[in-house]
C-alpha cells in the first residue's frame, strides 16, 4: 500500500490531481487496505510484525475549517474532537486528522517531517498484537535498526520515523493512537 500513497502523492505534486482528487484516492486506498486486512495472506501470517489498517493519516492544510467543512459536506464525514485549530474525520476504521498548519508540534517539542508544510504530515498504520504482545514492539524497534531507521518511540506508544527523506513521518503502533502512554 505504501508504493500506492507514494504515487498518488507524486501525482498530487506534479499536478496530475487536485487536493481532493488525492483525499478521496487516499480514502479509498485505505479503506481497501482495510478490506484485505481483515484477511491476512499465509506469507504475512509468518511475521511477528503485521500492520493490519491504516489507523490514521495527518493532513496539515491553511485553513482546517474550510478543509473539515468541504469533507463533511462532500463525502458525509461527522467531524470530532474540534479543539479550533484541527479535527478528526472517521473513514471506516480510518482517522483523517485535519489540522492548521504549524499547531502542532512533535513529540520531541519542536516541528519536525513537515508539521508545518502544508501536506499530508504523517501515515500511521495499527500493528497486529502492538497493545497485547510486548514482543510486538520489541521486534519492530528491532526492525527498524536493522533497517538503518532510528527508533523514535513517540508519546502515543508507537514508534515515529521519516523514512523517506521527504518528511513523510511513519507511525505504528497499536489500535488507539491518540492516547498519550498511561492514560485511557
Amino acid at each position: 500500500m505504501e508504493h500506492i500513497i507514494a504515487k498518488l502523492l507524486q501525482d498530487f505534486e506534479h499536478g496530475k490531481m487536485n487536493r481532493r482528487q488525492l483525499i478521496q484516492s487516499i480514502a479509498i486506498t485505505a479503506a481497501t487496505a482495510s478490506a484485505v486486512g481483515a484477511a491476512p495472506a499465509d506469507e504475512a501470517d509468518s511475521k511477528l510484525i503485521k500492520a493490519i489498517s491504516v489507523n490514521h493519516i495527518v493532513y496539515n492544510v491553511p485553513d482546517y475549517a474550510k478543509a473539515r467543512d468541504l469533507y463533511a459536506s462532500l463525502l458525509g464525514l461527522q467531524a470530532s474532537n474540534d479543539d479550533g485549530k484541527s479535527c478528526r474525520l472517521k473513514i471506516g476504521e480510518t482517522t483523517l486528522v485535519i489540522r492548521n498548519v504549524g499547531t502542532y508540534q512533535s513529540p520531541t517539542g519542536n516541528f519536525t517531517a513537515g508539521s508545518d508544510k502544508t501536506g499530508i504530515d504523517d501515515i500511521a498504520y495499527t500493528i497486529a498484537n502492538w497493545d497485547t504482545d510486548p514482543k510486538v514492539k520489541e521486534a519492530m524497534r528491532a526492525e527498524l535498526i536493522r533497517h538503518g531507521l532510528p527508533a523514535i518511540e513517540n508519546t502515543m506508544n508507537g514508534f515515529t520515523q521519516a523514512p523517506d527523506g521527504f518528511g513523510l513521518k511513519v507511525e505504528t503502533g497499536g489500535k488507539d493512537q491518540f492516547s498519550p502512554k498511561g492514560k485511557a
